[in-house]
């Protein structure tokens, strides 16, 4: 079981730590303004997002910063890795999704739907590799190709209210 906790005496550090284990798995510092988490499948990462537009990539190893990603414009709504964990999709409240290789460092152009639609849950298809999963704030659905950066299926209405969290794709 994974435990996310504050320490009283460092109230602006934040702990992550697997509560059979009595250390710190990583400590993130609050100022950094993380309100979204996604652990990798197989590697040594952690993925963040938060407040300042800003994408973290978290070393557990070494329990640092690993990399820092400014490709977004507004508030980073959620994050995720894909299936064998060499990219990562993140969306924000302007309705961007950004893709970013974990190998190259490189970072997609924004796509998405626009400011009408602001992203609220993305997850990466566990059986096909480049389908990604973003729930919006519209009540839709839309399952896009991650390589062409276009939408495959939308499904409208699927939710109502903003949209906390989404079934894995299977």
């Amino acid at each position: 079981m994974l435990r996310v906790f504050s320490d009283r005496s460092m109230s602006d550090i934040l702990h992550l730590n697997v509560a059979r284990d009595p250390f710190s798995m990583l400590n993130v510092d609050l100022k950094k303004r993380q309100t979204c988490v996604n652990f990798s499948y197989i590697s040594q990462y952690v993925v963040s997002g938060g407040l300042d537009n800003t994408v973290n990539i978290w070393d557990l190893k070494s329990k640092r910063l690993h990399r820092s990603l400014k490709d977004h414009k507004d508030e980073i709504t959620s994050v995720t890795f894909n299936g064998n964990d060499s990219y990562i999709a993140s969306g924000s409240m302007s309705g961007e999704i950004v893709l970013y290789n974990v190998t190259t460092n490189l970072s997609s152009a924004p796509f998405g739907h626009g400011s009408s639609q602001p992203i609220r849950h993305l997850r990466y298809s566990y059986v096909k590799k480049f389908l990604l999963g973003a729930a919006s704030d519209s009540g839709s659905v839309t399952l896009w190709d991650a390589h062409s950066q276009n939408p495959l299926h939308m499904f409208d209405s699927a939710h109502k209210a903003p949209h906390p969290a989404s079934a894995s794709l299977q």
